[in-house]
């Protein structure tokens, strides 16, 4: 298992744009769900933010990177599972 955790601020973040089901939209504004895994297109880091949508509402929820997983058994290539927690 590998684990990228980046804490320098030299680091620049970035603002993705997910949409996601109103179910979703319920389990990470619930905090049920503190993960997502998503294709690794996109090169996640460490504090990013990642901004859920729920489409035709737009409905918005801004949530952080806090963990990036990559190399994980089980996990396909080119994929990543990313640690999250509401933006602050």
């Amino acid at each position: 298992m590998a684990t990228i955790t980046q804490h320098s601020k030299s680091v620049k973040t970035m603002t993705h744009t997910i949409t996601v089901t109103e179910e979703q939209f319920k389990a990470y504004q619930s905090a049920k769900r503190t993960f997502i895994l998503l294709k690794d297109d996109k090169n996640y880091t460490f504090g990013d933010t990642l901004i859920f949508q729920v489409f035709p509402e737009r409905e918005e929820l801004k949530m952080e990177v806090v963990d990036v997983e990559v190399d994980t058994a089980g996990l396909k290539q080119k994929h990543v599972i990313l640690g999250i927690q509401p933006k602050q």
